[in-house]
């Protein structure tokens, strides 16, 4: 079992970091939904199209890391991992919806 390491950001934004290099992610929104499988929000299912945009199966592009995450001896802290990052992710978008709104009322 090993962490990875590296220059990383401290905190949350150094989870999300390392998680969008371990799914091969270049864009949050895709390692969001990957997220939601590996928190079991949604159930694992490879016949799906993967979300990144690859038009392939889940199975053959980002599945194969994320099943074996969620088989793993460690999947409870993967599982945590994920809430968390759901949570900040979710946290961040209320309040730039907030910024958004009072901007827009501002500006009127």
């Amino acid at each position: 079992k090993e962490c990875p390491f590296g220059e990383r950001s401290h905190g949350i934004d150094g989870i999300k970091e390392a998680y969008m290099e371990r799914y091969n992610c270049d864009k949050e929104d895709v390692l969001i939904l990957l997220m939601y499988v590996l928190a079991g929000f949604e159930k694992y299912r490879g016949h799906s199209i993967c979300p990144c945009g690859s038009n392939k199966k889940l199975r053959e592009c980002h599945g194969g890391r994320l099943l074996a995450d969620i088989q793993s001896e460690l999947s409870e802290y993967y599982q945590s991992d994920a809430y968390w990052l759901l949570d900040d992710y979710v946290e961040r978008r209320k309040k730039n919806g907030r910024k958004n709104s009072k901007e827009s009322t501002t500006k009127n």
